[in-house]
């Protein structure tokens, strides 16, 4: 990752040079690109300033409103049934407040904060770094396509945690696929983890065959 780093800002920089010197880009490439500097699209700009804008009043919302009701342990799942009810083609003022109360905070600390508590996200970003941890020590032989399952599950794995607490996932849409990729990947961790120590003990056997052979 070190390594890359350097190399994917130097795409970045170059994506963004073409867009304004060579060639207009996509708007949806254009919309994504919008935290680095260069000429981009006037209604991409707007686009990406009213999402900016949206999110600092949700967050001021939730900051101010509903954490300091349930700091400790969270809100938890679900929410009022009421707030399903209202048309979401019409205007509604309270929308910022209508998105934390169904947990829609737009940031993922935030919305483990807002589920789980001070206690339960503690306890989470700890099982979260351990986890994070163990996808960067697998094993690298090329040809094995278990250690290249595993690898794929790893980066997939890694690249989601990492987004997660930074991103805009929802607690509820997060954890069930987090927990199947994190089991998977454990298991086959732990499975050729096991085939390996078989391996090398089989082979430490058979070294010392021909030794007690020869005192014979």
């Amino acid at each position: 990752v070190v390594f890359l780093l350097p190399v994917v800002v130097a795409s970045l920089l170059a994506i963004s040079l073409i867009n304004s010197e060579i060639v207009r880009l996509p708007r949806p490439v254009q919309r994504s690109l919008q935290f680095m500097p260069g000429h981009w699209d006037s209604q991409t700009q707007l686009d990406a300033e009213s999402s900016n804008k949206f999110r600092k009043q949700v967050w001021n919302v939730f900051v101010r409103e509903y954490f300091p009701i349930h700091p400790w342990f969270g809100r938890g799942f679900g929410f009022r049934s009421e707030m399903a009810q209202r048309s979401v083609y019409k205007y509604n003022p309270d929308w910022d407040r209508e998105a934390v109360e169904v947990g829609n905070v737009h940031n993922g600390f935030f919305a483990t904060l807002d589920a789980l508590g001070v206690v339960g996200t503690i306890f989470y970003a700890i099982w979260n770094i351990r986890l994070l941890t163990r996808t960067f020590t697998v094993p690298r032989q090329p040809r094995d396509p278990a250690q290249i399952t595993l690898r794929f599950l790893a980066l997939y794995l890694a690249v989601l945690i990492l987004f997660y607490w930074v991103g805009a996932y929802t607690v509820g849409t997060f954890l069930p696929q987090q927990f199947a990729l994190a089991g998977v990947f454990l298991q086959l961790q732990r499975t050729i983890r096991a085939k390996d120590e078989s391996i090398s003990g089989d082979t430490k056997n058979s070294a010392r065959v021909p030794s007690r052979l020869a005192v014979v």
